[in-house]
């Protein structure tokens, strides 16, 4: 809807813009979405006075054009004494804001099947809607929400800041969440997410979602309901994750402990040990402090596991000789109990993309993601223990029998926890 214009004055601003690789500066206002369109309606003018002069002439041309009837379902001369009524309802205000909100109200009503109805009736049923709703902008909330994340969570951070603020940006910051109509929201999907993948739109989805929940929960009430709450994700297709076979993890190990002179290479070393030997995601290993870390009584603690911020608990694992004999190859130097194994690294991506191009390098293969799929994969072939492998590697049965079930023969994955061992010395 259109803003009532002492909110849009109040919110006038001096913004940098580009044109041809130029930057220059202008004021600017946002009046509002335009309640027939949805169109976003911004005015710009190069000094603050010729701005305010424009917002003058746009609110003056607009009251002259409802007077005139202009603008459908607001005033006509056969309805006068019921949109007076109607006004009082509204507690007062401006011809134009009565008359913007009793046309939004009674298209509402007509898209929820309703038919005409009175301009009374849809201010009524405006005002129920509205009531005790608290007025702020897309980006205010944003703000708000992002502020109530973990700020150990960057690399989630960073990914929901990305994905919500697109739709903020589209939307419009200063709109209002209680404006945010469901047609516009699903409108923003189905145009933006149309071409992504299942999981890529899921999540996206997922992000916006959770955003509009916090936004509706009553201890906020920043909007009633969801706007997407009746979006649905879709299906994925199911797919085996990618796994490596005992003699290409061996390569890939050997490459590792050959380039483990420095403590750059020591660290990849371990942290490839972690995931093939132990299962541990990658943001697990990440997170990993030395104080967590026990050679000596063979016992690594993931205590900040994926989820660990919702109740996901803390996981024990119990080092196998395997896993002992490449954390024991070329071990980094020690550092303090509470800090961090692998000290700024704070995106587990930044790590996967080195180690993608040192395979890359060397002609070898490295799925992403591929120590984990492997061990699970592996586990589960050469020791038949369901249970023991969840409790491992922090997974669900559902995930484990839709993925990783009757992937390799059992000598296989025995010879993988067996024989996959250093055989040389990091080169000098």
């Amino acid at each position: 809807m259109i803003k009532a214009k002492r909110d849009v004055v109040q919110r006038v601003k001096l913004v940098t813009k580009r044109a041809r690789g130029q930057a220059f500066q202008m004021w600017y206002a946002y009046v509002g979405r335009d309640p027939l369109t949805a169109k976003r309606i911004e005015i710009t003018r190069s000094n603050k006075k010729e701005l305010l002069d424009a917002l003058d002439e746009y609110y003056a041309a607009m009251r002259k054009g409802i007077a005139a009837s202009d603008v459908p379902d607001a005033l006509s001369a056969s309805n006068v004494a019921e949109f007076n009524a109607a006004k009082d309802a509204l507690g007062g205000g401006s011809v134009l804001e009565a008359a913007q909100i009793v046309s939004e109200a009674r298209r509402k009503l007509r898209d929820a099947g309703m038919g005409e109805t009175s301009i009374l009736d849809a201010v009524r049923t405006f005002c129920d809607g509205k009531a005790g709703l608290a007025e702020i902008s897309l980006q205010d909330a944003l703000d708000g929400f992002l502020a109530t994340l973990n700020p150990a969570q960057t690399e989630y951070r960073d990914t929901f800041r990305s994905r919500v603020g697109r739709m903020v940006l589209a939307l419009g910051g200063d709109t209002l969440v209680s404006d945010v109509t469901p047609q516009m929201a699903l409108g923003y999907v189905e145009k933006n997410f149309a071409g992504l993948s299942e999981k890529t739109y899921n999540g996206n989805l997922g992000d916006l979602k959770r955003f509009f929940n916090w936004c509706a929960a009553p201890v906020r009430a920043y909007c009633k309901g969801n706007p997407l709450e009746t979006a649905e994700k879709r299906r994925e297709a199911s797919k085996r994750p990618e796994f490596m076979q005992p003699e290409e993890v061996q390569a890939w190990m050997d490459l590792l402990l050959a380039n483990a002179y420095d403590e750059k290479g020591k660290k990849f070393l371990w942290w490839n040990a972690l995931g093939f030997f132990t299962g541990a995601r990658t943001v697990d290993i990440m997170r990993l402090a030395w104080r967590d870390v026990d050679l000596e009584a063979r016992t690594i603690l993931y205590a900040e596991p994926k989820g660990f911020s919702h109740g996901v608990p803390p996981r024990f694992v119990k080092l196998s000789d395997a896993a002992m004999a490449w954390l024991t190859a070329a071990p980094p130097t020690r550092g303090e109990p509470d800090e961090k194994v692998f000290p700024g690294v704070d995106k587990t991506r930044s790590v996967s993309n080195a180690l993608a191009r040192l395979a890359q390098k060397h002609g070898l293969k490295k799925p992403a993601n591929a120590a984990r799929h492997t061990f699970v994969t592996m586990h589960v072939a050469a020791y038949h223990d369901a249970a023991l492998t969840e409790s491992i590697v922090g997974t669900s049965s559902t995930m484990r029998k839709r993925h990783y079930q009757n992937l390799v023969r059992e000598d296989v994955a025995k010879r993988y926890f067996e024989e996959v061992r250093p055989r040389r010395s990091p080169t000098v």
